[in-house]
């Protein structure tokens, strides 16, 4: 007979429908983001209120997803994220659906911001986690084509909401998007936990090992012991493919395909663990169960220049980005642009999106120039592309300028979370995030009402267009320019910033890889 240890399949096999699991979970969560604008005009319409009162509901889902990220992956890794997921999914199409009755715009910031909001914070950081758990050598394709989900989630969706709307109305379009949400579970479903194989490891073991004291050292209630013949020491069955869990945990932010990055993901990097010591110091709350709660902001990280530059640009980046593709349907509107046309105008960047995903991925890997300056070309690129859509006065001229916005905005957010890996090193990527998230949470939450009143004061949306055009410019300079300003700051400093940081990455990894082979060694 041969081996039936059932080892965890990586780099294929169920690895295959974690991928399309995860592909799902993208397609309806970005998918309906960034498909709310199309919703937006008919809640102004319904409810007979100002955009900036409606702009709320995405406002307050986008603000408690941001937040809430971390803790969602906190019970993705205690109760498993098959569990976490489809607990999400739930979570969503119970709070989307109640939306039916639209009693109010009150009603439904709180029903579809706070319920979708805690829906989304479910998902995506999981999903990288399984894929981090399932592939190793081709985890660069897994990630591409599970994320790809986003992209084409932005092109299908925002016609398929049109529809809605025009057949059911706004009541029976929440109870759609209710269903749309419960298919996460099937999603989550597909999540099968890496400990699934430890335990038929287990089970078989404890039907083909011998019982003498040359094996096996003691048993008791609670688990199994293998005792190696020369130490003597006594192991479990599942350390090492527990051990390989966790060592996969520091690399989920630092694969090598740039097409699986983006801002959201910047909410679910995990801290490696080779860096357990400093884990256990930030890991301060936690409740009887042992569930831990990671610590969102070291303050300390902020007496380097470049962090604070980084969140700075972060904000003035997604606030542009992201607020632009919300109000664009509603300025196609008052351009006299029918809703079926500028439907299409959103799916139109779904397309660019998953191109430009796909040309920085391939662009970033060629290693032809410093990957900052490649998404600071893309930022200005987008930014100034904007400005120039607030001229635009006929369909196919703003389309041009849509496809733009698709192509470049989709390289900025693929490469965003490498360009931070290359200017702060992985090892103080995950203590960097906390005031990064949070400022982006900021600019979720507020951005939208804010623009909305901007909107009502001004009556024109050209106003809107310009000021997001000119926020990612704004970031993107600050990004381009941040060796001269961190000069102004650190005069005396030798080692380029970037070799610093790629020095951080290699001394941690190299420790990492250390400690992680002692620890196998001694298991095996």
């Amino acid at each position: 007979m041969g081996d039936n240890s059932h080892p965890p399949p990586l780099d294929g096999g169920w690895g295959w429908m974690v991928v399309l699991g995860f592909f799902g979970c993208n397609f309806f969560m970005v998918g309906i983001a960034k498909s709310f604008g199309i919703m937006l005009e008919e809640l102004v319409v319904y409810f007979s209120t100002d955009i900036a009162t409606a702009a709320l509901v995405m406002g307050v889902a986008g603000g408690i997803y941001t937040l809430a990220s971390p803790f969602g992956l906190a019970f993705g890794q205690h109760f498993s994220q098959r569990v976490v997921v489809i607990f999400g999914g739930l979570m969503g199409c119970f709070g989307v659906s109640l939306c039916y009755f639209v009693i109010s715009i009150e009603y439904v910031i709180c029903m579809f911001g706070i319920f979708a909001g805690f829906s989304n914070a479910c998902l995506f950081g999981n999903g990288l986690v399984m894929l981090g758990y399932y592939f190793e050598k081709r985890r660069s394709i897994a990630n591409a084509l599970a994320l790809i989900g986003a992209s084409v989630g932005q092109f299908a969706i925002p016609p398929i909401l049109q529809h809605l709307l025009d057949t059911y109305t706004i009541r029976g379009t929440f109870l759609f998007l209710g269903g749309f949400y419960l298919n996460l579970c099937i999603c989550g479903a597909l999540y099968r936990p890496i400990d699934f194989y430890s335990h038929r490891k287990n089970q078989d073991l404890e039907a083909k090992l011998p019982l003498d004291g040359n094996h096996v050292s003691k048993m008791d209630d609670q688990e199994e012991c293998i005792e190696n013949e020369t130490s003597g020491n006594c192991h479990n069955i599942s350390e090492i493919a527990l051990l390989k869990k966790d060592a996969r945990y520091g690399h989920l932010s630092s694969t090598g395909s740039l097409v699986m990055g983006s801002m959201e993901s910047l909410g679910q990097v995990v801290i490696p663990d080779s860096q357990s010591e400093e884990k256990e110091k930030s890991t301060k709350s936690s409740l009887t169960c042992g569930l831990k709660f990671p610590k969102l902001i070291y303050w300390s990280e902020f007496k380097n220049p470049i962090v604070v530059i980084y969140t700075l640009v972060s904000f003035f980046l997604f606030f542009g980005y992201f607020n632009f593709i919300i109000f664009m349907p509603l300025d196609a509107a008052s351009k006299n642009i029918d809703k079926h046309s500028k439907t299409w105008l959103v799916s139109i960047s779904g397309i660019g999106d998953l191109l430009g995903r796909i040309f920085v991925g391939v662009l970033g890997d060629l290693n032809l120039c410093h990957r900052y300056k490649i998404m600071s070309v893309m930022c200005i690129i987008c930014g100034s592309n904007i400005v120039l859509y607030g001229v635009a006065d006929t369909y196919w001229w703003m389309a041009i300028h849509v496809a733009v916005y698709g192509f470049s905005g989709g390289a900025y957010v693929a490469i965003n979370a490498v360009v931070l890996i290359d200017l702060v090193g992985l090892e103080v990527m995950p203590r960097a995030l906390g005031m990064i998230l949070l400022i982006q949470g900021f600019g979720a939450a507020v951005g939208q009402p804010f623009e909305g009143f901007v909107k009502e004061e001004t009556g024109s949306f050209q106003t809107l267009t310009y000021l997001n055009g000119f926020c990612m410019i704004l970031g993107a300079a600050l990004l381009l320019l941040h060796p001269f300003i961190v000069k102004l700051f650190q005069p005396n400093v030798e080692q380029p910033l970037e070799e610093a940081a790629v020095t951080s990455e290699l001394n941690s990894v190299s420790k990492s890889s250390n400690e992680n082979g002692e620890k196998i060694e001694a298991v095996t």
